[in-house]
């Protein structure tokens, strides 16, 4: 879904997929080179409203 979103550029949508996959399988997250690509381009162009959450979920993703 979170894919589908993303082609859309919907941003807010995207980041709420990405996070619920963290929560479900962030083993798979961190692993998913699709998944990596989104949060690279999320983080150019978000919003600042979303900008710390997504700041944070590259800076979990990086470490894993």
């Amino acid at each position: 879904m979170a894919r589908c979103y993303h082609q859309r550029r919907d941003d807010a949508a995207v980041l709420v997929h990405l996070l619920g996959l963290e929560g479900l399988a962030p083993k798979d997250l961190s692993r998913s080179p699709v998944a990596r690509a989104m949060v690279r381009d999320l983080q150019l162009r978000v919003r600042p409203a979303f900008r710390r959450k997504v700041d944070a979920l590259a800076n979990r993703l990086e470490r894993a």
